[in-house]
């Protein structure tokens, strides 16, 4: 019997003894079925061709190795033998497969950043060229590929702080300058890129006037409504008119006749709607109108004891007030009624005051003592 030690025996003989498991058993052939008298786990190295097996089990003394690969690396890092290690050149990392697969190796020297991929002629999913200056992103599709070089062409002088932008086809990409301090960005439309560009508002504005969005979705200036800091609205061009009998219109009723009033002078009509011949008011803008009137009526009877006031949109009465003449004259054989009414109108509707008195002769008219006793207002309020 050989008298080196049993694990170096170049027979392969080790007794009858068991070894531990997790030991290394070192011969210069690899194991057989045969070799029965090890713990499941030992390791079996052919020091002849660093390959080397693990003890998966033993079953009717029949022993199942299983087959590690081999290599003097290989075996190097199992024993982990720190001196036969050989860590990547000058930090780069090299990739090596085919197809399908591939076997890495790492721990490059710090500070580097290089990886290279050998490949097949046969582009492979994941796979990434950076060796040289002609790097790229490859995947299956070739087409579409995208070179690191057009990206730094693309972003490697861009402005910092910028924002990343498609570039109207799938391999191109730009980036927008960063813009100023309150800058928004905003499009430019399809045929064009975005850009970073000051918020628009009116040029110049009046003090205290209201900013309202335009057709095109601009902001404009509105000199027709204002509003001060205590919360007062102004509305300098709605709807508004005011008008007064300057001079008395005899005998219009006193037998029942409707007469709509004629307030032949006018005081203001911001809108043009107020017609003094025929005393209409015509509305331009749909809405709700206030409209007030106070009549004084002249060269009243003790026979007239029936009367009313009426606020008439179109052609229907919307609102009246009743009265009786001969209750109501003084000494002077006139007397006032005055009425307030809201009325909802659409575009083109008209407003007129209407009065009726009865039942005697018709001797009564409408009086414009001290000036302005007679008048009509309109306004829209919303």
């Amino acid at each position: 019997m050989s008298s080196q030690n049993p694990s170096y025996n170049p027979t392969g003989y080790l007794g009858t003894n068991y070894t531990n498991p997790g030991q290394d058993v070192f011969k210069r052939r690899d194991p057989l079925p045969t070799d029965i008298h090890f713990q499941p786990g030992t390791r079996w190295i052919n020091t002849a061709t660093n390959d080397f097996w693990v003890l998966g089990s033993v079953v009717s003394k029949v022993a199942y190795w299983i087959n590690c690969g081999g290599g003097a690396l290989a075996v190097a890092e199992l024993l982990l033998d720190d001196a036969n290690l050989v860590n990547p050149i000058a930090g780069v990392i090299t990739l090596t497969g085919n197809a399908t697969q591939g076997v890495s190796t790492f721990e490059p020297v710090p500070g580097t950043a290089e990886v290279t991929v050998a490949q097949s002629t046969t582009i492979q999913n994941g796979v990434v060229t950076l060796a040289t200056n002609a790097q790229a992103i490859a995947g299956t599709d070739s087409a579409n590929a995208v070179t690191s070089s057009a990206l730094a062409a693309k972003l490697g002088t861009q402005t910092a702080h910028g924002v990343i932008i498609g570039e109207g086809t799938s391999s191109a990409m730009a980036a927008t300058a960063a813009g100023s301090a309150g800058q928004i960005l905003q499009s430019a439309g399809a045929a064009a890129d975005p850009a970073y560009t000051t918020a628009t508002y009116p040029a110049t504005t009046t003090a205290g006037e209201v900013l309202l969005s335009s057709a095109n979705n601009t902001v404009v200036s509105s000199p027709f409504i204002q509003a001060d800091s205590v919360g007062i609205v102004t509305l300098p061009s709605n709807s508004n008119a005011s008008a007064y009998c300057s001079v008395d219109i005899p005998n219009v009723t006193g037998d029942l006749t409707s007469y709509t009033v004629l307030f032949d002078t006018t005081d203001y009509d911001i809108q043009s709607e107020y017609d003094p011949l025929t005393g209409a008011f015509t509305c331009t803008k749909a809405g709700i109108y206030l409209v007030s009137a106070l009549i004084l009526f002249i060269n009243t009877t003790g026979g007239q004891t029936a009367g009313n006031l009426r606020i008439v949109r179109n052609a229907d009465i919307w609102w009246q007030t009743q009265f009786n003449p001969a209750l109501l004259q003084d000494a002077g054989a006139q007397f006032s009624v005055s009425g307030v009414g809201l009325v909802p109108c659409a575009v083109g509707d008209t407003l007129t005051i209407v009065v009726q008195v009865g039942t005697g002769a018709k001797t009564m008219g409408i009086g414009a003592a001290a000036g302005a006793h007679s008048q009509v207002q309109f306004s829209k309020i919303a």
